[in-house]
């Protein structure tokens, strides 16, 4: 089944918040997994408008509420029409099949998806001489103000729309490469919102100079590893208490993920020196490469995890 068709519309104000907003949207799309909510030209000051699309599984709501998921690059996540290779994640069936209380909110990229993306902080930290050929043609981040509008503007919008459960144990954020950092960084920026997070395919190397990566990692430039190690070593010195969060890192060894195990490990060895023990999954999937469909086959493993006691 086509797992998603969306129309629904419902234009937000801008402004510093998300206001004057409509409780019932003027059409709602289902199919056999749950309905569709999207809300068109979802913005804040200072950030462009996007689309954002709620998920909320068929069936009653539980009586303490449903958890939710915060998902980046929400045009690949339900609808062939808008992702990659019309290749969607598949979200909707993931949460259905594995009867999972949880309603998706999909936030779509913009383009400003690299600066909005990178964190803010592992850019400071990259040494200055390498900041330009690192930055190439994108613009410095501003990746602060995203997260402050996630989790500031967006996650009460959601909480007083829906029946959710507003702790942080049941507010999870996720994404995909450049998506997987940005979201390990909104829950150490706001670690009181946010208590899981999952970077899939987590883009270390951060930069979008595809010059500095060769023809794979032995012809790779220096100042490729330079900057993945300092985007590493300054996302592990922030990570929150692992005694009440949790976060996921996976990544292949197929086409952009054939770069990321050094850099994987390398986070995984400073998270446990910081007590990151069972809060912690860093799992790598031989033959996975950096795209929709092994996004896809191991997202049901992050959910589990997520909800896992």
């Amino acid at each position: 089944m086509k797992h998603l068709g969306v129309t629904v519309l419902l234009a937000l104000l801008a402004g510093s918040a998300l206001s004057a907003v409509s409780e019932h949207p003027t059409a709602v799309t289902h199919t056999a997994y749950g309905r569709y909510e999207r809300y068109t030209s979802v913005s804040a000051a200072d950030l462009t408008a996007r689309d954002v699309v709620v998920f909320v599984p068929e069936g009653a709501p539980p009586a303490e509420g449903y958890a939710v998921v915060y998902l980046q690059d929400g045009q690949n996540l339900f609808d062939p029409n808008t992702s990659m290779a019309h290749e969607p994640w598949a979200v909707d069936r993931a949460t259905t099949e594995g009867h999972y209380p949880l309603i998706v909110v999909a936030i779509d990229n913009t383009a400003q998806r690299w600066p909005e993306y990178m964190p803010t902080s592992a850019y400071e930290a990259w040494p200055d001489a390498v900041k330009a050929t690192a930055l190439g043609t994108q613009v410095p981040p501003i990746a602060d103000r995203y997260v402050d509008f996630l989790a500031g503007d967006l996650k009460p919008f959601i909480d007083t729309h829906y029946p959710t459960r507003r702790d942080a144990a049941h507010t999870f954020i996720a994404g995909s490469s450049m998506g997987g950092l940005i979201s390990i960084y909104a829950m150490e920026r706001h670690p009181d919102v946010f208590g899981r997070a999952a970077g899939l395919s987590t883009h270390w190397p951060s930069t979008t100079n595809f010059a500095l990566y060769g023809h794979g990692p032995a012809s790779a430039d220096p100042t490729l590893a330079l900057i993945a190690n300092s985007t590493v070593d300054t996302l592990a010195a922030q990570l929150p208490d692992p005694a009440n969060h949790r976060l996921w890192v996976d990544y292949g060894d197929q086409t952009l993920d054939q770069f990321y195990a050094p850099y994987a490990e390398r986070f995984k060895t400073q998270a446990e020196a910081r007590g990151w023990g069972a809060s912690l999954a860093v799992r790598f999937y031989p033959g996975a490469s950096h795209a929709e469909p092994s996004w896809r086959a191991r997202f049901p493993e992050v959910l589990n995890f997520f909800f896992a006691p």
